[in-house]
């Protein structure tokens, strides 16, 4: 019998599609599938929402210190070494599922904060992606018109640099600087600074001087962008 209430049985169908639970949690999944429609609809509903998303991650060179500090870190006592084993970061496909398996923890925390118990209701989300397609900010409307970004991961700035939002509801008018924002946390822009939301509307992130743009536009390059689409509401099980 599902115990579940519909928020957080669509977050274990939305953790299953991103292949994230255990393998026997995701075992137990495809078990009540069987029995369960509604846990069935979600995790369809689930595949049919992130199957853009579903592209390999390539493979790239590691810097070589890099995987040996990891080596020194996670390696076991000399005796319990087993020369015949090589160890994990240098086998093939490790770099594949290291680099897939942190972006689809940016998506679960993306899709964790839309589902969040106490948060207001939104209309509207962007997922803001690097030109590599990593996710790193989450852009949420809520039904007053006001919008809070909320950083997916760390981003790292050179000297006397800033992040700077902006977005673009108007094509005639142009982008819209919406302030600079900080690198780790969340922040809340009023709507009566925004120029309206739509449907398909543009919110960048530049990297800019410390104190923004010079010009009434962005001037430096754009590290993230993404496009508002109705925000994501859990599949009905009624």
């Amino acid at each position: 019998m599902n115990t579940l209430d519909p928020e957080e049985l669509s977050l274990l169908a939305g953790e299953y599609v991103l292949g994230v639970l255990p393998a026997e949690d995701a075992r137990e999944v495809e078990r009540r599938m069987a029995s369960e429609p509604e846990l069935r609809a979600s995790v369809e509903y689930w595949q049919r929402k992130l199957s853009p998303l579903d592209v390999a991650t390539p493979a790239m060179a590691p810097d070589p210190s890099l995987w040996s500090r990891i080596a020194r870190d996670v390696a076991p006592p000399a005796r319990a070494v087993v020369a015949a084993s090589p160890p994990l970061w240098e086998r093939v496909g490790f770099l594949r599922w290291a680099g897939a398996a942190g972006w689809a923890a940016s998506l679960l925390l993306a899709t964790s904060l839309l589902f969040a118990p106490g948060q207001p209701t939104w209309t509207y989300s962007a997922v803001l992606e690097a030109p590599d397609r990593a996710a790193g900010w989450l852009v949420q409307v809520d039904a007053g018109g006001g919008a809070q970004l909320t950083p997916l991961t760390r981003t790292e700035l050179p000297a006397g640099r800033s992040l700077q939002f902006w977005t673009l509801a108007d094509p005639v008018q142009g982008p819209v600087s919406l302030g600079l924002v900080p690198t780790d946390r969340a922040i809340h822009i009023p709507a009566s600074r925004l120029p309206g939301v739509k449907r398909g509307q543009l919110f960048e992130i530049t990297q800019e001087p410390a104190g923004g743009s010079p010009l009434n536009r962005p001037s430096g390059p754009i590290l993230f962008k993404g496009y508002l689409q109705p925000a994501v509401a859990a599949p009905s099980t009624s």
